[in-house]
C-alpha cells in the first residue's frame, strides 16, 4: 500500500522531515488513515523502522530520528546515510525537486492491525498500523494530496507561501 508524503524540511546534513501519511484523507485505494493509528507502533516499534528506497529491503537509505503524529498526519524526521552514493543521488533528487517546486513521493510498509469498512461509501478507515518502513519513491504513491510544504534551502519565503497556497487550492497540474 502506498501513501504519498509531504517533504516538510531538508538540510545539508541529510536530515529530511516529511509527512509519510495524512489523516482523514481518502487515498486511491479508498482508505482513510485515522488520527492515533500510529501511536502504538511508534511506542513499540520505533527502533526497528527503516527508511528504504522503493520498498526494496536491500536499499536502506536512512533511519528515523523522530516519528510523531500531529493534526495533519505522521511526521518523520529521517537521517539519510550520505556515505552511500545511491543515497547522495536520492538526496540530490530531493533538492532538485524542491528547487522546481515539486516533491518526491513516499510510501509506507506496514501490517494493518485494526480497521473498519463502510459498504455504503466503499471506504476503509485504518485505525491501527504496525509500521515497518517508509520509502522514498522514484515514482508515484497512492496518496497524492500531501504536497511539499517547506525546504530550508529555498531562499524566497514569499514564493514558498504563494506555492503552498496554489497547492492547497489544487492549482497544480499532474506534471
Amino acid at each position: 500500500k502506498d501513501f504519498t508524503c509531504e517533504v516538510k524540511d531538508i538540510d545539508e546534513k541529510g536530515i529530511v522531515t516529511m509527512y509519510v501519511n495524512a489523516f482523514n484523507n481518502l487515498d486511491a485505494a479508498r482508505e482513510i488513515s485515522m488520527p492515533g493509528s500510529f501511536k502504538k507502533t511508534i511506542k513499540e516499534n520505533f527502533k526497528r523502522i527503516k527508511h528504504l528506497y522503493n520498498h526494496d529491503r536491500t536499499l536502506l537509505i536512512g533511519a528515523p530520528l523522530e516519528l510523531k503524529e500531529d493534526s495533519f498526519g505522521l511526521l518523520v524526521r529521517s537521517a539519510m546515510n550520505l556515505e552511500k552514493q545511491m543515497v547522495k543521488d536520492i538526496y540530490s533528487d530531493y533538492r532538485f525537486m524542491a528547487e522546481h517546486k515539486r516533491t518526491l513521493e513516499h510510501s509506507i510498509g506496514y501490517n494493518l492491525i485494526k480497521w473498519s469498512y463502510d459498504k455504503t461509501t466503499d471506504t476503509q478507515k485504518n485505525l491501527e498500523y504496525q509500521l515497518f518502513e517508509y520509502s522514498t519513491l522514484s515514482f508515484l504513491g497512492c496518496n497524492e494530496s500531501t504536497p511539499m510544504v517547506d525546504l530550508k534551502n529555498i531562499e524566497n519565503i514569499e514564493e514558498n507561501i504563494n506555492t503552498l497556497e496554489q497547492m492547497l487550492k489544487g492549482q497544480y497540474s499532474d506534471e
